[in-house]
């Protein structure tokens, strides 16, 4: 009966939910304003194309089971099986999905076998607002160990289905570590739940501070708010409000008064500095040899706005020279870049699916003064110069190696050779040649 139920469930994404996202996809790009019904398509996109993408491109079992790559086997009751399917469905379904979601995403309990170690947990379903963590039967979730055990020195971890991530972390690591900079560990995992098939999942790390000590970087620490990854100020953000969460989750670190009033200074400095749009002496918050390598690899990835929004940005304190890091993760996508000026491209942020945000964009503000301060783009555009002449092309073979290793992972059930994002041609080479032209290298 559940395997009849599956079928079905496929059946009626590829011959109902084609059409409909064709629809959608087909009324995000007029941008239309007079459309009412932008936020649910959006959700309803978010939730179902992933879906619609496993039955396209099925996971090719036969490579993956094969893969010399760790494996996890989690045992999860039907009636929590049944409670993650209702979660996401009602957080794409509903206009406030996502306050039923955050209300019903209670831990519950499982079993994980790894290494030949059953481990007790505690699994719920990853992420506030998740978007895109869904794929057929399978979803994101968050994993905390019970009895103070650990796998890989962690006692929690998130488990990433594959369609979010795909093919984006292993070139995000490569240019990263390309220009020595700090970036989210994901690693490529099959994870078999109860009786199914291997699944493709990432196992991510957590990027906190307990994190952050385990690897030696204990003078780093992250501070976080509701809904934000950091305490920096981005669009939409009121200094008043911002000021006050700064204070109140500084407070809450375990370390002498007079550090604390030195932390939130440095915050509040720097935002009001964000706030007023003065880039000038910006670079005081900065390491610039950090910075500026942050900028290159954003500008030659064509790292888009989507990882840099409010909800994403992700920077870390150092709490040792007082400056700020921006740290790269899964939400950083790539894209192509055009004749259009590269800093107005790069530094504002242009969704499908955002209402008021349809028409200004959404203005990023860390990246407009950090663009613009003189000092930091004359590093960048060195950094990037030198990027082009001795590293490009050698970059562009070592995606091109990662490209053919993902593209094996699916098979096509369509009549032609494409593979909707799983292994995009990089826009590396194409980005290099745009940024030629404009800098005049």
């Amino acid at each position: 009966m559940a395997k009849e139920n599956c079928l079905k469930k496929k059946r009626t994404y590829l011959f109902i939910g084609i059409p409909i996202l064709l629809l959608l996809l087909f009324f995000s790009i007029l941008n239309h304003p007079i459309i009412a019904v932008k936020e649910a398509s959006y959700r309803y996109l978010s939730g179902n194309i992933n879906t619609l993408l496993s039955y396209l491109y099925p996971e090719n079992i036969e490579v993956i089971d094969t893969l010399n790559i760790p494996e996890l086997k989690i045992e999860i009751s039907d009636n929590n099986l049944k409670h993650l399917d209702t979660l996401y469905d009602e957080y794409v379904s509903k206009r406030l999905g996502y306050i039923y979601y955050a209300k019903h995403n209670y831990w519950f309990e499982a079993k994980l076998w790894y290494k030949n170690e059953c481990y007790d947990v505690l699994i719920k379903a990853h992420g506030k607002r998740p978007d895109y963590q869904k794929s057929a039967q399978y979803i994101s979730l968050n994993v905390l160990l019970k009895g103070k055990k650990e796998i890989n020195g962690m006692d929690r971890f998130n488990l990433i289905i594959y369609e979010r991530i795909n093919i984006n972390y292993d070139r995000l690591k490569i240019l990263a570590e390309s220009f020595h900079l700090m970036y989210q560990r994901d690693e490529l995992v099959k994870v078999k739940i109860n009786k199914n098939s291997n699944k493709l999942f990432f196992l991510e790390t957590r990027m906190n501070n307990d994190y952050l000590e385990s690897i030696g970087k204990s003078s780093l620490i992250r501070i976080e708010r509701d809904f934000h990854k950091s305490m920096i100020y981005s669009d939409g953000d009121t200094l008043e409000t911002l000021n006050a969460a700064i204070k109140e989750e500084v407070s809450k670190i375990k370390c002498p008064v007079a550090m604390q009033e030195k932390i939130i200074e440095r915050y509040t400095s720097i935002n009001r500095k964000l706030e007023t749009g003065e880039s000038d002496s910006i670079e005081q918050y900065f390491d610039l040899d950090y910075i500026s390598s942050f900028e290159a690899m954003r500008f030659v990835g064509g790292y888009d706005g989507h990882g840099f929004t409010h909800e994403n940005l992700l920077v870390y304190f150092d709490t040792l020279n007082f400056k700020f890091y921006p740290i790269y993760h899964r939400d950083n996508f790539q894209t192509d870049l055009s004749d259009k000026n590269v800093y107005e491209q790069l530094n504002i942020w242009y969704p499908f699916f955002y209402g008021d945000y349809d028409f200004k964009g959404i203005q990023l503000p860390l990246l407009i003064c950090v663009s613009q301060n003189e000092k930091i783009k004359k590093t960048t555009q060195e950094k990037i110069k030198a990027f082009t002449s001795l590293h490009a092309k050698q970059i562009d073979e070592e995606f091109k190696m990662v490209d053919s290793f993902h593209k094996q992972l699916h098979k096509n059930s369509l009549p032609f050779d494409h593979s909707l994002g799983f292994s995009d041609p990089s826009p590396l080479l194409n980005n290099v040649s745009i940024l030629k032209q404009q800098f005049n290298f």
